[in-house]
């Protein structure tokens, strides 16, 4: 290597850029007055951060990220602070694209004319979504079984309803997790054997006294019935059993039925294809696309988890679901 070689090598990787290569696609990540990325001509800092977001990085690129972020934090984050996970790494630079600190270029891969190369946005919505390797990880207590029955059902339902990048996908699937059991449950266990735990439950505004749970104890139907009658669009009746939690994320209540076209069929969410149908175009349907865009920190997750469950029951274990999510996808 003569010495202008050598140059071009600090350059590509040293103190003003650093060169990611993702799906067989070159790009150059450098400060947004970096003489090399106006040369090579920069996507917006919306379209650079999506790009970004969507990158698939090996281990060697993760790590020339890490050196590159160390040597330009104090100049384009203040106050400087200390992302040591892949995950605060990734939401740091992220946030500087956008805000223009950072740019993003795809310059053609021979660099012959420094041009942006043409080329279709690689967080477009793909067949692919999630294979079965990565459920497990997501996914550990999970029966393969279970895992051979939703893959395909998942991977079409995210990409018919707009879960089509890897952040978006991680939170989705994080919230399957524990919605279902790790997909062992398609259907809201309303089946309980003691009175303290109707009330803990469903709340004291419903069950004022240990002696007003006691008749519902091993009654699902009345149970369900009572709780979920006059909710959510219910009519009463038989309405809350009918229209009982289904599907990979529960979807409770007559009017949520109807959004998802399951009304007429509310057994459907009982087999993969409609349970995964129904649990994506929920999603869709109440923003968690928009709060799902980017890698997020735990108070964004925990409004994502508010979104799907209003309690949100079982936080600390939807999080840690989408830090193995996180990690099954980025890799």
């Amino acid at each position: 290597m003569d010495g202008t070689d050598h140059k071009v090598m600090q350059a590509r990787q040293g103190f003003d850029s650093v060169e990611l290569r993702s799906g067989g696609k070159r790009f150059v990540l450098a400060p947004s007055d970096s003489w090399g990325i106006r040369a090579a001509g920069k996507l917006s800092g919306l379209e650079g951060a999506q790009v970004f977001e969507s990158l698939w990085l090996d281990r060697a690129g993760v790590g020339d990220l890490f050196a590159f972020w160390d040597r330009q934090r104090e100049n384009v984050v203040s106050p400087p602070n200390a992302a040591r996970s892949e995950l605060e790494l990734r939401a740091e630079i992220s946030a500087s694209i956008r805000n223009g600190r950072l740019a993003l270029a795809a310059p053609h891969a021979d660099g012959a004319d420094g041009r942006l190369q043409a080329m279709t946005p690689p967080w477009v919505a793909t067949s692919a979504g999630v294979n079965a390797a990565q459920l497990r990880a997501i996914m550990p207590n999970a029966r393969d079984v279970n895992i051979s029955d939703a893959v395909d059902a998942l991977c079409d339902a995210m990409a018919a309803h707009g879960i089509d990048t890897n952040p978006r996908r991680a939170a989705f699937l994080a919230q399957i997790a524990v919605e279902s059991q790790a997909l062992r449950h398609l259907e809201e266990g309303l089946r309980y054997t003691h009175a303290d735990r109707i009330r803990a439950v469903f709340g004291r505004a419903l069950f004022p006294t240990l002696e007003s749970a006691k008749s519902y104890v091993n009654d699902p139907k009345k149970l369900a019935n009572y709780v979920y009658g006059a909710k959510n669009g219910n009519k009463g009746g038989t309405d809350g059993w009918d229209f009982r939690g289904r599907g990979y994320i529960q979807l409770t209540g007559r009017t949520n039925y109807r959004a998802a076209g399951y009304e007429t069929d509310p057994d459907a969410l009982l087999k993969p294809k409609g349970a995964a149908d129904a649990s994506a175009l929920y999603w869709e349907q109440n923003g968690l696309n928009r709060l799902s865009a980017t890698w997020l920190k735990r108070a964004a997750f925990d409004e994502v988890t508010g979104r799907v469950n209003r309690k949100r029951l079982e936080a600390d274990g939807r999080w840690e679901a989408y830090q193995r999510a996180t990690k099954a996808l980025i890799q």
